[in-house]
Parts: structure tokens; C-alpha cells; sequence
């Protein structure tokens, strides 16, 4: 059987490259096609579903998995392939999904993932599993290239309720550890002590034990995104409603998920959310709001609602002067495209960039560096006479 596989995401990239060191010869489509070039790969997706048996999908969400299988994908092609959809969908979308295929006499396997990139790359993902028997033993090997463990269930939408089930709880055991961690520093208790007894005690989890360093170090290179985790938390509530289910921390965590999105965090790792729980600043809801209104370039409304914010944070505080720079670009900006004013902008974003001087050694909810890089750009371009209303600074 030929194998195809389509999107060369973090984890997505990590299962084909495991897949090819163990001998398997594999056929990749990828929407961005320069990250395809390393591979044997097709241009079209219809090009590779003519000549593929098999095919792996892992893609963003269902939206996308729909948009791919049943607007790109010509119906003729999807007649006799085997397709395993390892996506973390929608519930609805995955009955929808496998009917619609069967109906164009196709054969769709619904298998969400347990574990990240790691695990890809050692062959120890967990694989969660409904569709065609006799078609899941054809394939069975190839699966087993890059997993350690096959749950097979013999009910349609089962391995995506329980895919749910596992990220609502990621989601709450993460959340709890990293705020522990953080009280514990406000508590004058040492980020690496608490790490350690933590790890040696009650608190001990699989998630701590591969997210330790991220957190020790504050690098939080993704191996499992915040956006990610938040869009299958949304199927998760989608799943429970639709049950008539309620939970009492879902809320809570899904808020701080949304937060960190909001800050510009989405694409980090999903321990990233230390982040936004150990300073009071950072959880501040005029905070939250600037920062989206920033990320939306409304910086008029984003000045008007850091200034509330920083008149009340006590002088003593070390990110006082770094609110200040925020509010000091919003004043920038303002001077340049409202009042026109060249030179007084220079100088108001000058004084941005000297607050904000401060803080370049710190490891804070933003990359300093870079926002003191976009600030030296964004002077250039006003002594250009250039327009900056779409420069997005943060």
C-alpha cells in the first residue's frame, strides 16, 4: 500500500520523520509547500490521494480537516482510500465526517493522538481509534511505526470523547501545578525548590516531569500550543453541553488559556501559562484589554485603559515603568498620524524605547529585545515620512 500524509505541523512533521526512519516510504502534502520539499512530496492534494492507498491526516481543527477532505479533495478521490484522520476534532465533525465518507464509499478512520512531539519522535504516541476493522488491520503495522500503545474502539466518536476527556485534564493538572508554582514564588519560596518537592512529592505528574525545565528556564519553545489546547477545550464544552454536563474548573482555565492568547502567547507551549499567572499585572483585566486592543491597533482605546491601570500600581513595582512604555507607544502613535507631529512622536517612542531598556535582561510576558527592535524600526519609518497605522509594534 502507498502511504500519503498531509500537514507537516510540530507534531505533525515529528510523526513523519519517525515514520521514514523506520522504513516506511511516504508521500507528504502540505499547504505551505516549502516545508514539503524535504520529503517526497505532491503540489496538489488530489495528486496524492490518486496515488496513495493510505492517508494520514493532522491538520488545525475540524474547520480545516472540512475544508481539505470535502472542498479540495474531488469526490472520485476519496472513493476506496483509507484515510486516518488524527486531528483532535469536533465531536459532530468526526460522525458527520466518517457517514459522508462511507456514503462516497470511502473509508474514514477517526484517531486522535496522546502526546506531543517527544513521543513522536521515540514511537511512543498513544493512538485512540474508531473505523472498518478489517481496513484498521491493514494498517495496524504502519501505525505502529510511530505509536506505543493502540486503543481500538468499535464506537463511532468514543476515541474523540476521550481525547477530550485527556486534554480537559492536561488542562486542569497543568493549570494547578503552574499556579502553584507561582504562589509559591509570592510566597518568597524558590522557583527550583518548589519544582523539586513538587517532583518528589503528591504534586509528581508526567506533565511536571516534561515540563519542568520549560518552566525552570521560562523557554517555552511549543510542543503542545496554548491555542491549540484552548481550540480543543471549546470541543470539549461543545461535547459536555451537548450532554446536558457541567464542569466547575472548565471556565477557570479555558479564561487564562484566552488571556495568553490575548497577550500574544497562542503559539507557545501550553506551560507558557506561568507566564500570565505569577505576575499581578499581567492578570490585570485593563491589562489583558490593552494588549488586545494593541494586537488589534486601536492604540487610542489602549492608552486610555493602561493609563487607568498604571496610575494605580504602587511606584515600587518593577513592571510600573514597563506599563509606561506601553503607554508611551499608544502616545507615539497618536502624536504622529493624529497630530502629525514628526519629531514629537520620535521622542515620545525614544522615551518608550528608554523605559523599556530596563527590563531587556528580564524574561517578562514579552520578547523586550524585539519590541525595542520594532520601536528603532518604527523611528525609522516616521523619519521616512512613512505610514505606521499598520505597523503592529507588539
Amino acid at each position: 500500500m502507498r502511504v500519503g500524509f498531509v500537514g507537516l505541523g510540530n507534531l505533525g512533521k515529528a510523526i513523519v520523520d519517525r515514520m521514514i526512519s523506520q522504513g516506511l516510504e511516504l508521500y507528504v502534502y502540505n499547504r505551505t509547500i516549502e516545508k514539503a520539499k524535504n520529503y517526497n512530496y505532491y503540489e496538489n492534494p488530489n495528486e496524492l490521494f490518486k496515488n496513495c492507498d493510505v492517508i494520514f491526516i493532522i491538520i488545525r481543527d475540524s474547520k480545516a480537516v472540512e475544508e481539505f477532505l470535502f472542498n479540495k479533495i474531488e469526490k472520485q478521490n476519496l472513493k476506496d482510500k483509507i484515510i486516518i484522520d488524527m486531528t483532535t476534532n469536533n465531536y459532530q465533525f468526526v460522525i458527520y465526517a466518517y457517514n459522508k465518507i462511507k456514503n462516497l464509499n470511502g473509508y474514514y478512520f477517526e484517531a486522535p493522538l496522546i502526546g506531543s512531539i517527544p513521543a513522536a519522535q521515540s514511537g511512543n504516541l498513544v493512538m485512540l481509534i474508531y473505523g472498518d476493522i478489517d481496513k484498521f488491520k491493514k494498517i495496524e503495522d504502519i501505525i505502529k511505526t510511530f505509536t506505543r500503545k493502540i486503543y481500538y474502539f468499535d464506537e463511532l466518536g468514543k476515541p474523540t470523547k476521550i481525547k477530550l476527556l485527556n486534554n480537559f485534564a492536561l488542562a486542569g493538572i497543568s493549570y494547578s501545578i503552574i499556579e502553584t508554582i507561582t504562589i509559591a514564588q509570592k510566597l518568597s519560596i524558590e522557583k527550583e525548590i518548589i519544582l523539586d518537592i513538587l517532583l518528589n512529592g503528591a504534586g509528581r505528574s508526567h506533565f511536571l516531569e516534561i515540563k519542568k525545565d520549560k518552566i525552570l528556564n521560562e523557554n517555552f519553545q511549543p510542543q503542545f500550543s496554548i491555542e491549540l489546547l484552548h481550540k480543543d477545550l471549546n470541543y470539549f464544552f461543545e461535547l459536555i453541553n451537548q450532554f446536558h454536563i457541567y464542569s466547575h474548573i472548565l471556565e477557570l482555565v479555558n479564561k487564562t488559556l484566552k488571556r495568553a492568547i490575548n497577550l500574544g502567547y497562542g503559539n507557545l507551549d501550553i506551560s507558557a501559562i506561568y507566564l500570565v499567572l505569577k505576575e499581578k499585572i499581567f492578570n490585570d483585566e485593563r491589562f489583558i484589554e490593552g494588549m488586545k486592543l494593541f494586537q488589534e491597533g486601536k492604540f487610542f482605546d489602549a492608552h486610555e485603559v493602561l493609563e487607568e491601570l498604571w496610575r494605580e500600581i504602587p511606584k515600587e513595582n518593577k513592571y510600573r515603568n514597563f506599563i509606561k512604555a506601553l503607554i508611551q507607544i499608544s502616545a507615539g502613535y497618536y502624536k504622529y498620524l493624529v497630530q502629525k507631529n514628526k519629531d514629537g512622536a520620535i521622542k515620545i517612542f525614544n522615551n518608550a524605547k528608554n523605559y523599556l531598556l530596563e527590563y531587556q535582561d528580564e524574561k517578562t510576558i514579552f520578547n523586550i529585545r524585539e519590541l525595542i527592535r520594532n520601536i528603532e524600526f518604527l523611528m525609522g519609518l516616521i523619519e521616512k515620512n512613512e505610514d505606521i497605522s499598520s505597523f503592529k509594534i507588539i
